[in-house]
């Protein structure tokens, strides 16, 4: 599938030459002059892949990478600028940018490392889409039943929670029934899976790169 492409170059002309670029590769296209302007649309932006030039960017390029990440977690970014230092390279790949192009690039390039970023997007959509459906599920406990649940996720038998929280057996098993059906999965074991998923994403969410070693 080919997603949108966000454009964020604050050079005129760099802009229009890899809009002309994609565009002519069948890509959709959007330009932005700023990483501002893009962040302030970018919660109604459809998944897709951001090519920021991260020296012309209206504020440091390691913010704009990691605003982006934090923000819309379905953009992965492309990173690209002028002559960068090794420096400027590892700042970005560190901040969740997915490849590094040097300007003025290529055609051939630029297709390749947009092609490669799409299945990024396809799976952090997945991630996004799961996470959604775990959140809600986690959502619905009570502060006591996520604490049992975060023990049970943990290890930790009936007895020790019984103990550890000061509450009955009989009230740890009842708030393991309260999750059962509640978060509406067959089991536990369900529910565990769950919360740990969410959790997980949430990492992932912190830091994109740990999903590069997954696809």
């Amino acid at each position: 599938m080919k997603y949108p492409i966000y454009i964020v170059d604050a050079e005129r002309d760099s802009r229009i030459r890899l809009n002309r670029m994609l565009s002519q590769a069948d890509w959709s296209c959007r330009p932005f002059l700023s990483g501002a302007d893009l962040i302030n649309e970018i919660e109604a932006l459809e998944p897709g892949v951001v090519l920021a030039d991260v020296r012309n960017a209206s504020f440091d390029g390691v913010d704009l990478i990691e605003s982006i990440s934090k923000r819309n977690f379905a953009l992965p970014i492309i990173a690209m600028a002028k002559m960068p230092d090794t420096s400027v390279v590892v700042a970005a790949m560190r901040s969740g940018a997915v490849d590094f192009l040097q300007k003025p690039v290529r055609s051939e390039t630029l297709e390749k490392a947009i092609e490669g970023a799409a299945p990024i997007v396809d799976q952090r959509i997945r991630i996004v889409d799961q996470t959604k459906r775990d959140k809600a599920r986690i959502e619905v406990l009570s502060p006591r039943e996520l604490e049992v649940l975060q023990a049970l996720a943990n290890g930790e038998t009936n007895a020790m929670i019984s103990r550890n929280f000061d509450i009955s057996m009989r009230t740890v098993e009842n708030h393991r029934a309260n999750i059962i059906r509640k978060i509406d999965l067959p089991n536990i074991i369900g529910a565990i899976a769950a919360l740990q998923r969410y959790e997980a994403a949430c990492l992932l969410h912190a830091n994109p790169n740990r999903l590069l070693s997954t696809i």
